[in-house]
Formats: C-alpha cells, sequence, structure tokens
C-alpha cells in the first residue's frame, strides 16, 4: 500500500528501476540512498510536469491512480530536468481531463493474509469522475482510500498504529480559452497514517550474545524468517499529509510551436516516531522526526514541434520558494 509496492510493479516493464523504503529509487543501480529528508535523490521524480524535489512529496506517487503513464529515463537527465536528475528520472503523467465525455470508474481491491497474528485484511478504492462543464472544459475528481490491517503482532508495553490508511483527492480542470490558448489547474491533497510496510520489522536473526536476546525470550519472541511478533516500550506512529496546487498556461501558435508556463506550489508534513531497540527495556526508545516542506516552482517552456525537421525544446526552470524544517529526537536508556 506504500509507495514502494506501488513503484515496485513498474519493475516488469521497467527492471532498472530499483525501490527500497522512505521513497528511495535508484535506476541502473544508481541513486541516493538515504535516510536524511534535507537532501535531494539523484533520482528525480516528476508528476505532471512539476518536480518533486524532496522525498516527502514523492511519497505521493504511492497511491498510483488514474494515470496515464509511467516513465523511467535512466542516466544523467540533467539538461531538461534539473540537477537533482543525475541518475535518471521517474516521470509520472495522470489522465487529463476529458472536454465533452461525462464518465467516470470505480475500481476497489481486496486481499486477505491468513498468516498474519491477526489475520489481516486490506482493501483499496479507487473512483474517477470526468464531468464537462462546457463546451471547452471539463472537470476531473479522483479519490483513493485503502486500509491495511498490521501484519505484525504487538505483545510490547508500549502502543502504536500498526496498521497503515491511506487516502487522496485530486481535482483537475481543463479550459480551452480559445483555439492556441489552454489553462490546466490541478489540486490534490494526500493522507497517509500507520507504521506498516515502514516501521513493522521483527527479528528475523538475532545472535546468541546479543542483549535483546533474555528480552526477547521472556515475552516468547523467537527470532525466525516466519516471525511477526514484535515487542517495545516506546510509541509507534507515522503521520504524513502532502498537497499542492499547480496551473499551466499553454499557448501554441500557427506554426506549432507551444510556449507553456507551470506555476505549482507543493507542501508536505511528515511526523513519526518508532522504538528502535524493538524490545519492552529502555534501549533507544525514541527515534523522532518532525519535519515540514513547503516549495514553489516555476517553469518556462518552449517546444519545437515533433513533426518538424528541427525538433526539441527548452526551458527555464526555478525553484523560487523552498522551506524545510526538521527536528529529530533520540532517547538512548541505560537498562540493557
Amino acid at each position: 500500500m506504500a509507495a514502494a509496492p506501488a513503484l515496485a510493479q513498474s519493475a516488469p516493464a521497467a527492471p532498472s528501476l530499483q525501490v527500497s523504503g522512505e521513497n528511495n529509487f535508484t535506476i541502473r543501480g544508481v541513486g541516493t540512498l538515504a535516510f536524511q529528508q534535507t537532501l535531494e535523490s539523484s533520482v528525480a521524480i516528476q508528476q505532471d510536469e512539476v518536480n518533486l524535489a524532496n522525498s516527502i512529496l514523492g511519497g505521493a506517487v504511492g497511491q498510483f491512480y488514474d494515470v496515464a503513464r509511467v516513465e523511467v529515463l535512466s542516466g544523467p537527465q540533467g539538461m531538461l530536468f534539473g540537477k537533482n536528475a543525475s541518475a535518471g528520472l521517474l516521470n509520472i503523467v495522470t489522465n487529463r481531463p476529458r472536454i465533452g465525455a461525462f464518465e467516470g470508474n470505480l475500481q476497489v481491491e481486496g486481499v486477505h493474509r491468513p498468516t498474519t497474528p491477526n489475520n489481516g485484511l486490506g482493501l483499496v478504492g479507487q473512483a474517477t469522475l470526468n464531468i464537462p462543464v462546457s463546451e471547452d472544459s471539463a472537470l476531473r475528481l479522483n479519490a483513493v482510500n485503502s486500509t491495511q490491517d498490521p501484519v505484525v503482532k504487538f505483545i510490547g508495553s508500549g502502543s502504536g498504529d500498526f496498521g497503515q490508511e491511506q487516502w487522496g483527492l485530486r481535482a483537475k480542470y481543463l479550459v480551452n480559452l480559445s483555439e492556441a490558448l489552454s489553462l490546466y489547474v490541478i489540486g490534490d491533497y494526500n493522507r497517509e497514517k500507520g507504521i506498516a510496510t515502514y516501521f513493522d520489522r521483527p527479528y528475523s536473526s538475532l545472535s546468541p550474545l546479543a542483549g535483546a536476546r533474555p528480552l526477547n525470550d521472556a515475552l516468547g519472541i523467537v527470532p525466525s524468517a516466519t516471525n511477526l511478533l514484535i515487542a517495545g516500550n516506546g510509541q509507534f506512529f507515522r503521520d504524513v499529509s502532502r498537497g499542492g496546487v499547480q496551473a499551466t498556461l499553454a499557448y501554441v501558435t500557427g506554426s506549432g510551436v507551444e510556449i507553456s508556463n507551470t506555476a505549482a506550489w507543493k507542501a508536505a508534513d511528515r511526523e513519526q516516531n518508532f522504538d528502535t531497540d524493538y524490545t519492552n527495556s529502555n534501549g533507544a526508545d525514541r527515534n523522532y522526526s518532525d519535519t515540514r516542506y513547503r516549495q514553489f516552482t516555476n517553469e518556462l517552456r518552449i517546444a519545437l514541434p515533433a513533426s518538424n525537421r528541427l525538433t526539441g525544446q527548452v526551458g527555464l526552470g526555478q525553484l523560487y520558494g523552498f522551506n524545510s524544517v526538521r527536528q529529530i529526537g533520540v532517547n538512548f536508556g541505560l537498562d540493557f
């Protein structure tokens, strides 16, 4: 349900793309695998012509709904997509509103995991509605909601949200102001809660001399490849919200040259904590982070017609506004 499983489904079509936790990507083995959220990955993520410069923003791609196509470009793409595309680009394009068409669809997917301690259930629902507003404009609405019961069983003295819930809304409006001039506006908001697929990591192996060994033994936790029991005396939670608005004004000349400008404001907030040692002892009970990220971008682009003998595009893009605040607290106890 998280970003990694959704994108991992692209692997058969794009084997060069590898996906790991916390929205880290590599292309042909090259990327930026770091927990530090203030770093820009060398694999750029772009959605509907807007660069998502922070990996928390990039996590929104985990909710793949109403997608037209996904492009994985290997190798340096800095000439067209900026300095943070030195290893490649993941380009996601969603479906545009269809003028003159009233249509919609609904998809529901369920899963049952009888091997989990809690007999886990999962549900994903997606809905799309395309509405003509006038002869020259249309509105397209998307909604998605997914829930997943905890895969692990928590038997510690702490507390937390061990499942996962995600939901998102997106509205897209397209209007042809004239035969040559169009305006395309997108607004979206996504919310994610729960630690499933992020911090629900049971012990699969443990040295007989490890300090956590007697603590696990006391709770009946036996490290193995099939162990799904975890413990902890701290809190486990993850709360992420993402959203933004963008607008593209495009003009096509009589010779087919397109001049467009895309302005976008994006925001992401994330607060999370987990008990790092996964025991009931006061070892490393607090791995806490609180992140706030804001960005404003603008790109002016000129594209020559693809049918010309001489084709190509030139653009000027700029990250005009950037604000990121991150706080981290780690508490190490002395009970081991």
